[in-house]
């Protein structure tokens, strides 16, 4: 965590640096239009570097705050198993064997956040998607919440469905609304996984997907 955030923070100034002038020179070759494609992709390659770099810093932050940098052999393998239990209870991972229970402790990161922390943002870049294991967290687009999601509830999980070279744009805001315990899940990293993890996993997006439209029928059921 203390290495993760300290590349963040000095990648961030180039980041910077490159975000201001880029805008400029797509400007000053407007006319150029290979170099106005290529400088627009660039930015678009900066933006993301931007936001994953924030997400970074957002887990290595908490994860500082909450845990100190040394644990003993006793104290590691005692929170194991505390999040392996807490893995046990949670929703999502009902139908997962312990094997692949022990795979996802393997693949996940896991941060305490106050409420009003903005886990992600609308519009941003996305390479991980992301499991509530406690704590409530508020969804909107634009000013308008269209969720509040518990425990067991996942997350950014368009990031990994959708397959694509690039990350695709997060599509909402969430936003704690209580202390929150949140595992975090790289994209890359579950496609990396055993076959029968990423089928479990699947299984269960298919399922908060085909909910998430339901419910969205009901409420356009109800206005109309």
């Amino acid at each position: 965590a203390t290495q993760a955030a300290g590349a963040a923070h000095e990648l961030n100034t180039p980041l910077s640096t490159m975000r201001t002038l880029l805008p400029e020179l797509r400007r000053d070759y407007a006319k150029d239009t290979l170099l106005a494609e290529d400088l627009l992709l660039l930015e678009d390659q900066v933006s993301r570097c931007r936001t994953i770099l924030r997400e970074m810093v957002a887990f290595g932050k908490a994860q500082l705050s909450q845990e100190p940098e040394r644990l003993t052999v006793a104290q590691f393998i005692h929170g194991c198993l505390e999040r392996f239990q807490l893995l046990r209870t949670l929703p999502f991972f009902r139908d997962f064997p312990e094997n692949e229970l022990w795979e996802v402790m393997r693949l996940s990161k896991w941060a305490k956040f106050k409420p009003d922390t903005a886990l992600i943002k609308e519009g941003d870049h996305g390479d991980s998607f992301f499991i509530l294991a406690g704590g409530y967290v508020r969804v909107t687009r634009g000013k308008k919440t269209l969720s509040v999601l518990t425990a067991g509830d996942c997350f950014g999980e368009m990031s990994y469905l959708a397959h694509r070279k690039e990350d695709p744009h997060r599509s909402a805001t969430v936003t704690t609304t209580s202390d929150c315990i949140v595992m975090k899940i790289r994209a890359e990293d579950l496609r990396a996984a055993s076959l029968s993890c990423r089928r479990l996993f699947d299984e269960r997006f298919l399922n908060t997907l085909v909910e998430r439209l339901e419910n969205a029928n009901q409420q356009l059921a109800v206005m109309s």
